[in-house]
């Protein structure tokens, strides 16, 4: 007998993201000391000459990355600072515990899952290329009249176009394993997929638009070049992006609130 699940709110763009916007400044200002951090340490990697340094900078802005995350993760799936604290938050977001070593896990597990995934689909996407007998000579020559069969590039083109939609999708449901891991106090990985059932479109939509503001901002650094453009970078990324994306993810979180089972 097959299991139904329980039906998923659908969220609309109307109501979350006005929600998202309004949840930076708080992440802001509980995490500052935390991203400031982070965004040190990536601006000064940014600068330092390759070698043992800057191994050295890249491991501990994995750390202050970690630091920040499990902050504003805090944050985000809280109602309020208070209940952030409640959940661990630290002074400024500085603070490393239990928490941070299951988002650790959590993000493994789930790479590790979407690797297997998008390879087996890139895979295919080969397999299927190789034996479509297309000319690739006419295909580097821009000749598409001498490809192949219309019918068999079409079918080529379709599978690539799912082995991007479909890695894309994957990472979208994979992502609320951070706000699950946090919220619940024990590590979610591939269990919280079923949180974003129904919603995944709006998902990339949402990460998609979060990511706007701070993509302006780095292509105006990468026309500006140098020094400044390495710092500006850092702080985009750390205090525009990321938190966009993690206020996003916990404020879908919290819409869609669930006992998912990470077992």
């Amino acid at each position: 007998m097959s299991q139904e699940h329980p039906p998923r709110p659908r969220l609309s763009p109307a109501t979350v993201l006005p929600e998202v916007v309004g949840m930076l400044p708080r992440v802001w200002l509980g995490a500052r000391y935390a991203l400031g951090l982070w965004a040190a340490l990536g601006a000064i990697a940014a600068l330092a000459p390759q070698g043992f340094i800057g191994i050295v900078l890249a491991g501990l802005g994995a750390v202050a990355g970690l630091v920040a995350i499990g902050a504003s993760l805090r944050i985000t799936v809280a109602d309020d600072l208070e209940g952030a604290k409640v959940l661990g938050l630290g002074p400024g977001g500085l603070q490393i515990g239990r928490a941070e070593l299951q988002l650790f896990g959590a993000a493994a597990l789930c790479l590790l899952f979407w690797a297997i995934v998008a390879s087996l689909v890139g895979l295919t996407v080969l397999a299927l290329f190789g034996g479509s007998e297309l000319d690739v000579a006419a295909i580097q020559a821009r000749d598409w009249g001498s490809v192949g069969p219309a019918w068999r590039v079409a079918v080529v083109a379709i599978v690539g176009v799912g082995a991007i939609v479909i890695p894309v999708m994957l990472a979208a449901r994979l992502a609320m394993a951070g706000p699950a891991t946090v919220a619940q106090r024990r590590m979610v990985s591939l269990p919280a997929m079923a949180i974003s059932r129904g919603n995944v479109a709006f998902l990339v939509l949402g990460l998609v638009l979060t990511s706007l503001p701070a993509l302006l901002v780095l292509g105006i650094l990468a026309a500006i070049g140098g020094p400044v453009a390495a710092i500006g970078s850092s702080v985009a990324v750390v205090w525009l992006l990321l938190p966009g994306w993690l206020a996003f993810l916990g404020v879908v979180y919290r819409g869609v609130r669930i006992a998912a089972d990470a077992t």
